[in-house]
């Protein structure tokens, strides 16, 4: 008797975290992602031998100065599922907003936006490279004033940066319809007379503290997949040194309870992640792609797929590399997931939470 009431207990409980898991941001029913087409890793510069001399470029006084000087310019991106807003600044993400999730349970509540299109210290996806003096408040260029997509309408939208240091970077957004992955390319074009060699880093950016106080925000922090292992992190972990991860890396990102932020590798295209508090209190997670050598006149090119959206367990499944991992069902996961299916499972054909619990 008594053992049969601790598993009553412990199910009952089970089915109340999976109840607060669904229920906090109004969600509707969304189809499954489709997985971005991957490209190869450095695809130009793995073929390139490494010279006996290779340079290795410095920040000049110009190009410090350059992204002061460049008028900054932010780019609508609207779709079925979100309205996202990019930066020059970095070729970065500033906000993304959500259609299909809202704060409160209730129609007329403000949609959830993820990332913070005020605050120019949190952005997603801006770019450095180690190696070529490239910081991530470079600003770069695009033609490109707003992105529409309908149906299942896949676009690009281009950022370039032309150095006065003889070498062109060139970020490549592919935005698809009916999905929350976007694929990114990132080029980096040789156009001086020596070797250069270096490696693309992309950095995503994480308040330390919400400004809203809510309970989605109890699980908040970074998360990455490392040798097949979560790995989860807090910015207290990292306030007095930082963290770095290198063995066989997945993906790494920021999530809260309810939505995730992440960028996935593409055929290794992540060489290490370091966990970070960064000099204005911000956590921060940069991503370092394989180092590259490229010879004059060459280029050379890393892909990663990057997801900004909903802790869906289908969603998050759909994009592969074990991405729902980053979902936290507490000490419950063994039992919580099946069940968590079978609500799913039930809710397709009775259309209600309630009835399906």
């Amino acid at each position: 008797m008594e053992k049969r009431a601790f598993i009553a207990v412990g199910l009952s409980i089970a089915v109340f975290y999976i109840f607060s898991m669904m229920f906090a941001p109004e969600k509707k029913p969304l189809d499954n992602v489709a997985k971005p087409v991957a490209n190869s890793v450095l695809d130009s510069a793995k073929a390139v031998p490494a010279p006996a001399q290779v340079a290795q470029i410095q920040p000049s006084a110009s190009d410090q100065s350059l992204p002061t000087n460049v008028l900054q310019k932010n780019v609508t991106v609207d779709t079925d599922l979100y309205t996202a807003v990019f930066s020059s600044k970095g070729g970065s993400l500033k906000s993304m907003t959500l259609k299909k999730y809202r704060e409160q349970n209730s129609p007329t509540a403000k949609p959830v936006t993820l990332g913070n299109d005020a605050d120019p210290n949190v952005l997603s996806f801006s770019t450095r490279a180690a190696g070529i003096a490239l910081t991530d408040n470079t600003v770069y260029t695009t033609d490109i004033d707003s992105v529409v997509l309908n149906g299942k309408e896949s676009k690009q939208l281009i950022f370039n940066y032309v150095s006065g240091q003889g070498y062109t970077v060139r970020k490549i957004y592919t935005l698809t319809a009916g999905t929350y992955g976007i694929k990114l390319e990132t080029q980096v074009f040789n156009n001086s007379a020596a070797p250069i060699t270096g490696s693309i880093q992309h950095v995503m950016t994480y308040p330390a503290e919400p400004k809203v106080k809510d309970n989605r925000f109890d699980t908040a922090g970074a998360y990455l997949l490392s040798d097949g292992s979560i790995q989860s992190n807090k910015i207290k972990d990292v306030a007095t040194s930082s963290k770095r991860y290198e063995k066989s890396v997945s993906w790494s990102g920021f999530a809260d309870k309810y939505f995730l932020n992440a960028i996935l590798a593409d055929k290794n295209s992540i060489a290490s992640v370091e966990l970070k508090k960064n000099a204005a209190g911000f956590f921060e997670s940069i991503v370092t792609a394989p180092q590259f050598v490229i010879n004059p006149g060459l280029s050379a090119s890393v892909t990663h797929r990057l997801f900004v959206g909903p802790k869906d367990i289908d969603i998050l499944k759909a994009q592969g590399d074990s991405l729902e991992k980053s979902l936290d069902l507490g000490w419950f996961t063994e039992i919580a997931k099946p069940m968590l299916y079978s609500i799913k499972f039930f809710y397709k054909y009775v259309g209600n939470y309630g009835v399906a619990i």
